[in-house]
């Protein structure tokens, strides 16, 4: 036999040997448990389910608070996802004090929280120092994470006024891009396509 296919059959069957190990270590250390769910675990998970659809009903009879999102880019990706990291900073936030942030500067707050990752509490220190937050409206705002200078309160109106007031959107203002968080509207939601 020549040097080469000795060598291409020892290599294979080293290969078939490493498969048989590796087999044999994961079917003998290796367990699939599953355990039932216990009754507090079904109680907890009907909970949920029984909020959700009472929200779901809520929002389809128009007694539930909604706003349309809209998420295409205005050319920006970067910034339009600082700004949505920013957007989902404000509502877990809010869900953890029980209002939402003034500004920017108060999302440092979260870090005191238990449980928060040195990957979020480095977005949430570097949102704080790069974004801004402008109140409109108890529930409303205006987003920005790139330098934007907001126009005086007068003129933010007139601003205002150029955006769809039912829709969470992106827009492109000087050269910059904010994102636009109106007030929730009440009524039924337009019928999604398809339905």
């Amino acid at each position: 036999m020549k040097k080469p296919t000795k060598i291409l059959l020892w290599t294979l069957l080293a290969l078939v040997l490493a498969y048989l190990a590796m087999w044999w270590y994961v079917s003998a250390t290796f367990e699939l448990r599953i355990f039932p769910l216990s009754a507090e675990d079904r109680a907890r998970i009907n909970l949920v389910a029984e909020e959700l659809s009472k929200l779901a009903q809520g929002v389809s009879n128009g007694t539930t608070p909604w706003r349309q999102v809209d998420r295409s880019s205005v050319g920006f990706p970067l910034q339009e996802a600082n700004l949505v990291q920013l957007r989902n900073g404000i509502d877990f936030f809010a869900g953890s004090f029980g209002r939402q942030p003034s500004d920017a500067s108060e999302l440092p707050r979260l870090l005191t929280l238990p449980g928060m990752g040195w990957s979020q509490k480095h977005l949430y220190q570097t949102l704080a120092k790069e974004c801004q937050i402008l109140t409109l409206q108890p529930d409303s705002y205006i987003l920005n994470c790139d330098g934007w200078n907001a126009p005086p309160w007068s003129h933010i109106g007139d601003l205002v006024r150029t955006f769809n007031r039912e829709k969470e959107k992106f827009y492109a203002v000087q050269g910059h891009v904010i994102l636009f968080v109106p007030s929730p509207v009440s009524g039924k939601p337009p019928a999604l396509p398809g339905r």
